[in-house]
């Protein structure tokens, strides 16, 4: 499908995303775009790093070796030259930000979710609209340098997945994403493998830095971000993901991240990551 976008920066227009190039872009380049719901947008890379927000409705992002879940109130960075694959979980108003390598003062080489503060949901919303074209080069000039601050210091969210590649437990790995809520032994879920339960204790730390537990804890958080996007209760949730309470539920997501469910996608809302990150 064929998206109707704008795509502006800071300090020159530029006629499409295909003219992007490293040695020819400016600072940085804003591009809106709307998704459908359930629209995919295939495997791609860019030369330049970019940042992928979406204003409303929620975006999964898949590189070869992760998952990470762009809800709103978060953004993700994507370094240069990596594949990746986009799905529109909702319907979702999407604004992504190109940077030329040489414009951030942070190292640009590592994939990260980070939390938008209302600052950077501004300037992010700045670079993506028209008005900006009219705006004067001091003023463009002092945006890039606040940008590029902004995002250097935003706070990493630990809404990625880091997915296995081991034939060993990749079907665990498989069986989780598909239907999380339906492993309610972690014996039980690693007893189907082929490898005694410690050689999968150690290639989960090996390929992903958490334990299984661990790992399944991680999926239904995403899951459950997911869901929380599309509108759902947070009881019908908790079921779902095979909690026996929405509390025992509520607690969870409130250990991992520093906030109940219920306040999750609230603007303003204060995250405290306490766990996931590698």
């Amino acid at each position: 499908m064929e998206h109707t976008a704008n795509l502006l920066s800071p300090l020159d227009y530029v006629e499409s995303l295909e003219s992007l190039t490293v040695d020819s872009m400016p600072c940085f380049a804003g591009l809106a775009i709307r998704y459908d719901a359930h629209e995919v947008e295939g495997w791609h890379y860019h030369e330049m790093g970019h940042l992928l927000y979406a204003i409303s409705g929620s975006m999964r992002v898949s590189t070869r070796d992760n998952i990470v879940l762009i809800p709103p109130t978060m953004a993700a960075w994507l370094p240069s030259g990596i594949h990746h694959q986009l799905e529109a979980l909702t319907s979702t108003e999407m604004r992504i930000i190109f940077a030329r390598p040489d414009t951030l003062s942070t190292d640009d080489s590592k994939g990260r979710l980070l939390a938008v503060s209302s600052l950077l949901r501004e300037l992010i919303l700045s670079f993506t609209s028209p008005l900006m074209s009219q705006a004067s080069r001091r003023r463009r000039t002092a945006l890039n340098e606040i940008f590029s601050t902004e995002l250097a210091e935003s706070t990493e969210i630990p809404l990625s997945l880091p997915i296995p590649s081991d034939k060993r437990i990749r079907p665990m790995a498989d069986e989780a994403l598909a239907n999380p809520g339906e492993i309610t032994l972690i014996s039980a879920w690693a007893a189907k493998t082929p490898a005694s339960r410690k050689t999968v204790e150690r290639l989960f730390l090996e390929e992903t830095g958490l334990l299984p537990s661990q790992w399944l804890r991680q999926v239904r958080l995403i899951k459950a971000v997911a869901e929380l996007a599309k509108g759902r209760s947070v009881s019908s949730i908790a079921l779902d993901l095979g909690y026996a309470t929405p509390s025992s539920f509520t607690y969870m997501f409130r250990q991992a991240l520093g906030v109940p469910p219920s306040k999750f996608l609230r603007g303003g809302a204060t995250l405290i990551p306490r766990f996931g990150q590698r």
